[in-house]
């Protein structure tokens, strides 16, 4: 069993944030999608990028901060 410490500085990055159900289906429902216009190929970044951005739009939020491509 996990076990979390009380104490946290002002350091600690913020806890994960879980998703939504509307989020899960709208993920499974893009990668779907994205996988079988693709002929059940894998994705690439860009595929990834693609299927992120309409989950955002789907679910009326900003873009992801973060991408599978990361700039320097």
């Amino acid at each position: 069993m996990a076990t979390f410490s009380s104490s946290s500085s002002s350091n600690d990055p913020p806890p994960p944030s879980f998703w939504t159900h509307v989020e899960t289906i709208s993920l499974i429902e893009n990668y779907s999608e994205k996988w079988q216009s693709l002929d059940r190929g894998d994705l690439s970044v860009a595929d990834w990028q693609s299927v992120a951005d309409s989950i955002a739009w789907q679910c009326e939020q900003d873009p992801p901060l973060e991408t599978a491509t990361r700039s320097a």
